[in-house]
């Protein structure tokens, strides 16, 4: 077998090996995609941007739940309080929803809430006009987090709703992912929404 069949059958494999580890992984289509890109444009080095993510992401974790502990729990004391009376009284209407919302109280570490409207949306055609009519309407604050963020058409139409939104007082904040926007997201954009008043930061910087 000459050095060619070699490394040819020797990065088939990694490409087999690496594939079923993102896929496993179950993350976003758009996500798997990325990553997959990553580990193949660039053997080795996106073995240690993913160890390093992990280390991020652990850190991140780690410091939301002291944050947690330390600040948010005496805030949210009285909601919480309220809570748990809401899921009692939900105990005589629906005894399953009572078990799941108690279940998701005592295992998330969040405050439940309760009258909040969920609209799931698959079908990227009803979705993206769905969103620019959300944005254009909203009063009070704006959040959004995406895997990846770029500097298209369509986002620079969502620059200008947030900006103009943020200029009306409603606070706005972006947060992308570092590795599924690189070279997507450029500086200016970034600039461009600051300036605006809209908070925009890669998930690393929580």
């Amino acid at each position: 077998m000459t050095w060619t069949a070699a490394l040819s059958w020797l990065f088939a494999g990694y490409m087999l090996l690496t594939g079923m580890y993102i896929v496993l992984e179950n993350r976003r289509p758009q996500a798997t995609l990325a990553w997959m890109l990553l580990f193949f444009s660039l053997p080795g080095i996106g073995l240690v941007i993913d160890v390093l993510d992990r280390k991020a992401f652990s850190r991140e974790r780690q410091l939301a739940r002291q944050d947690l502990e330390g600040t948010a729990t005496p805030l949210l004391e009285q909601l919480l309080a309220r809570q748990d009376a809401e899921i009692g009284r939900l105990e005589a209407q629906s005894p399953v929803r009572r078990r799941l919302m108690s279940l998701v109280r005592h295992n998330s570490h969040s405050a439940l809430t309760t009258r909040n409207r969920v609209e799931i949306q698959q079908n990227a055609a009803v979705h993206y006009p769905s969103l620019v009519e959300d944005l254009k309407s909203a009063e009070h604050s704006i959040h959004l987090q995406y895997y990846i963020w770029g500097d298209d058409a369509f986002t620079r139409e969502l620059k200008a709703i947030l900006i103009e939104r943020a200029a009306k007082g409603v606070e706005v904040r972006l947060l992308y992912d570092p590795v599924g926007s690189l070279f997507k997201l450029t500086r200016r954009y970034k600039r461009a929404l600051t300036k605006g008043g809209v908070r925009v930061a890669p998930v690393s910087a929580l």
